[in-house]
């Protein structure tokens, strides 16, 4: 590949065409200026919406924060000012809509003022906040069908703005290229306030009924589309096809399909014809309906692309002179992509900025990237093998998966503990010693502090030895726990994915180090591996030498996806497998572990079956303890629908 067409990076997604048509006015009616202001004495009183009036002291009031709104300078110090105000403005709009439902009132003049309300609070910014309050009174309302209100329920009381939220969606993700709000406002658009799926009757007309029912599917169906896109698209081909879809759906079936390949050159080939395929919807003046899928999927194709589009063109970087454009566009794309493949890069970027150096920079951390995946690939656990795997742990750990002691939404399932419980005090430190001749650049030197801060990396440990002693001594409460025999073919019906891997064992010389047949009898190819390592540490020497915290920081973060997968040879008779979860920050799969000082784990997103549970050669008061737990085991396989597992006794005699 010579060339190289730069519309993934270059393809500007903002659609100004349409920024007149989508604007939301701050501008302010005659009217509305004149509306009289109330005192909070006659606004809050004890039993508001059941007096006359009161919608009019709602919209009074509503109108009284929009002035003040009007009058408050644009700069960003007056930001907390703004927010507060567009908090008591949401509140006034639900006061209205309620008055309005007690009084049964239908003039139009009345009905109008929730979706103008609704207008202005975006208009001045309010979008979180007027999200947070329409989801929350669909609920309600729902949630009245069902109970003792369920005869009151009018729709006087909705807030089925829905062109409005529409418009919104549609603002947000073609001029501000806000995907995650555009979708959010587009799940307001698609809510379905008569409640047509609990059966409840309404005197609309059945063209009104479809209407709704098939603007929830269309906006349901988007959303799907845009959040999972690898399970969604298989289903498109038989789903009903949008006017205006043809022009891109096979191009992107086609990109997904390279997706799931892992094809770089597939990824880059398809997502540029996509790209191309957009483009000519657009010049060709295609209708706002008609693009709001191609351009939402657009997103979805550009953040999932980018990976692959570097790595084709790295190759091409010494080869041929870049243009300060396309240069600056593929700085852009990669500060502003979400995806977890380029987090470190994108970091590192943000952290020194656009310049010659950290564009070089990139090209080298991409590389690193490069090799780090494929070591990962040659580690990972064929989803095939037979092999049955043990995990050793003590009663009290287990105790965790049972009924009886479980967090709730645990039961059943294995805790992943982060790295820094592990009882190895060299974990992680053996491949960075191979790496860079026995130093260990990420924990700081004798002149600066020693970094205390451990990475987002959970870790489970699994073995092929059953009933083995060594790993009762070791791993399973000094012989006195229990081993939990693992059902994998349960795993592979299902057909998931499974981050698996097999530890590779590396033994050294004064010299060297080296991955040897006889430690790792489980790779399918130990040179290769030996091989691709050589590689990385040498591609890692190059930016060691630089002495550069950020780049070194955006390297570590890198080499963590496989820094826990390595271990001396001196452990090779464990045989040791790993399940290994990583996140680049925070993440809402994270839980804790009660008591004074949690501990940080997050839960196997896969259904654990346990085949059999091995009580240990020292395992104490068996007579006491075994009736109550073969009742919680039997209670676990209940509620997770998995077959009772055999409970044995290990089979070694224990002196």
């Amino acid at each position: 590949m010579n060339t190289f067409d730069d519309i993934v990076l270059s393809y500007d997604l903002q659609l100004n065409q349409f920024k007149e048509e989508l604007a939301f006015d701050q501008e302010l009616l005659p009217a509305e200026m004149e509306y009289k202001s109330v005192t909070e004495r006659e606004y809050n009183h004890d039993s508001f919406a059941f007096y006359t009036g009161d919608d009019l002291l709602a919209r009074n009031h509503f109108f009284m924060q929009m002035r003040k709104l009007a009058e408050l300078p644009r700069s960003s110090d007056y930001q907390e000012e703004r927010l507060f105000l567009l908090k008591i403005a949401c509140e006034d709009l639900e006061k209205y809509v309620f008055a309005l439902s007690m009084r049964r009132i239908s003039e139009p003049q009345i009905c109008s003022y929730g979706p103008r309300m609704a207008t202005l609070i975006l208009a001045y910014g309010g979008a979180e906040s007027l999200y947070a309050l329409i989801k929350e009174k669909h609920a309600e309302t729902i949630q009245d069908y069902d109970g003792e209100y369920a005869d009151n329920v009018s729709d006087d009381g909705f807030f089925d703005f829905y062109q409005i939220y529409e418009q919104y969606g549609d603002y947000a993700l073609f001029i501000l290229q806000d995907v995650d709000t555009a979708l959010k406002y587009y799940e307001l658009a698609a809510l379905d306030w008569y409640y047509f799926e609990g059966e409840v009757e309404w005197d609309i007309s059945s063209a009104k009924k479809e209407a709704i029912l098939r603007r929830g599917q269309e906006f349901r169906r988007m959303s799907q589309l845009v959040r999972n896109p690898r399970e969604s698209v298989s289903l498109w081909r038989r789903m009903v096809v949008w006017d205006g879809e043809e022009a891109y759906k096979e191009s992107f079936i086609e990109y997904i399909h390279n997706l799931n390949a892992k094809d770089h050159s597939g990824i880059y080939q398809c997502a540029t014809a996509f790209f191309h395929n957009v483009s000519g919807m657009i010049d060709a003046g295609a209708a706002r309906d008609d693009l709001r899928v191609a351009v939402l999927l657009a997103h979805v194709v550009r953040d999932s692309s980018l990976y692959s589009t570097m790595v084709m063109i790295a190759p091409m970087v010494n080869k041929i002179q870049l243009s300060a454009k396309t240069k600056h566009d593929m700085f852009e794309c990669l500060c502003a992509n979400q995806s977890k493949t380029l987090v470190a890069i994108r970091k590192y970027l943000v952290n020194v900025g656009e310049c010659e150096e950290s564009f070089d920079v990139c090209f080298r951390l991409l590389t690193i990237k490069e090799c780090v995946q494929r070591i990962a690939r040659f580690l990972r656990v064929n989803p095939t093998e037979e092999t049955e795997l043990a995990y050793y742990t003590s009663l009290q750990t287990f105790s965790y998966m049972l009924p009886f002691k479980a967090e709730k939404g645990m039961e059943g399932k294995l805790s992943v503990m982060n790295i820094a419980y592990m009882n190895d005090p060299n974990e992680g430190r053996t491949l960075q010693k191979s790496l860079f001749a026995g130093e260990i650049p990420f924990e700081g030197d004798i002149r600066h502090r020693k970094d205390a801060r451990y990475p987002y990396v959970f870790i489970k440990c699994f073995t092929p030895q059953i009933d083995f002693l060594p790993m009762w001594e070791m791993y399973g409460d000094y012989a006195r726990g229990c081993c939990l025999v693992l059902d994998w073919s349960r795993i592979r019906t299902q057909k998931m994915e499974v981050p698996l891997y097999h530890v590779c064992y590396l033994s050294s010389d004064v010299e060297d180090f080296h991955v040897e047949q006889q430690f790792n009898a489980n790779l399918t190819s130990y040179k290769e591996m030996e091989e691709e390592l050589h590689e990385l540490a040498a591609l890692c020497d190059l930016l060691y030498r630089k002495n550069d915290a950020a780049c070194l920081e955006a390297m570590h973060s890198i080499l963590n996806e496989i820094l826990y997968l390595f271990k001396d040879s001196s452990y090779a008779y464990e045989k040791e497998v790993r399940i290994c979860y990583q996140y680049p920050g925070v993440d809402e799969a994270f839980r804790h572990t009660s008591g004074e000082f949690c501990k940080l784990y997050v839960a196997t997103d896969f259904p654990v079956a346990i085949k059999e549970v091995i009580l240990g050669p020292k395992f104490l008061n068996r007579s006491e303890v075994m009736p109550y737990l073969q009742e919680q085991i039997d209670r676990m396989s209940e509620m997770c629908k998995m077959q009772v597992p055999q409970i044995t006794l290990s089979d070694i005699e224990y002196l």
